[in-house]
């Protein structure tokens, strides 16, 4: 028994027919069940492949194949199904699902800190989540990548918009599968800092001659 072309939705099983099957094979009865649900899915074929679809994403299914055999030509008697051949198969992982209930927790001039919930179902194993800052204007990057559900951006521009992009990336199964999924994009714009405002040392004399700044006083 194999599993060619396996997908997220899809099992296409595959057999050998019995060197001795003992009678004249009528059809192959096949049947898939989920193993968390026990719900089960059934073919008659004849031939020595069947394909299911419309299954659900990284879910083992057990899949039994018999063989049916004709009756007795003369006694019409014997024959029928026949013992079953099962294996245990895995459907692939999706890419990575959309987190929820994103948040901001502290925003400041140059650092923006966030968490979210994980997706729910994640129809895979999350491998990590990718937080991406762009610059709208000139789409300059800060990049984060977590396997926690928070982070902190740093190295952000003050008083400036970005758009920050949140993705889910899940394992492969057998180098199949996972994957980085579609974005959940948030805008916002860091905190600008504290007003600035030139202070001068000047000199006592006729019309006030000023001096260069000595430097800056900065207000929050």
């Amino acid at each position: 028994m194999s599993f060619p072309d396996l997908g997220s939705y899809t099992i296409n099983v595959q057999w050998k027919a019995p060197e001795k099957p003992y009678g004249e094979i009528k059809a192959y009865y096949v049947e898939v069940t989920e193993l968390e649900t026990q719900i089960s899915y059934e073919r008659e074929v004849f031939w020595t492949n069947a394909t299911f679809l419309d299954l659900s994403p990284f879910t083992p299914y057990n899949v039994s194949v018999r063989t049916i055999n004709h009756p007795n030509p003369t006694s019409k008697l014997y024959g029928g199904i026949g013992e079953a051949v099962t294996n245990i198969v895995t459907t692939l992982p999706l890419a990575g699902q959309q987190v929820t209930d994103i948040k901001f927790h502290d925003i400041g001039t140059d650092s923006i800190t966030v968490s979210w919930r994980p997706p729910e179902p994640p129809h895979g194993e999350i491998k990590s989540y990718h937080v991406t800052a762009r610059k709208l204007l000139t789409k300059e990057l800060v990049k984060s990548e977590t396997t926690t559900n928070g982070t902190t951006l740093r190295n952000l521009i003050p008083d400036t918009w970005y758009a920050i992009a949140f993705e889910t990336e899940n394992m492969q199964l057998n180098g199949h599968g996972g994957g980085l999924g579609e974005a959940v994009i948030k805008t916002l714009s860091t905190k600008p800092l504290g007003k600035c405002c030139l202070f001068l040392m000047h000199t006592s004399g006729i019309g006030n001659i000023f001096k260069e700044p000595d430097g800056l006083l900065c207000q929050k």
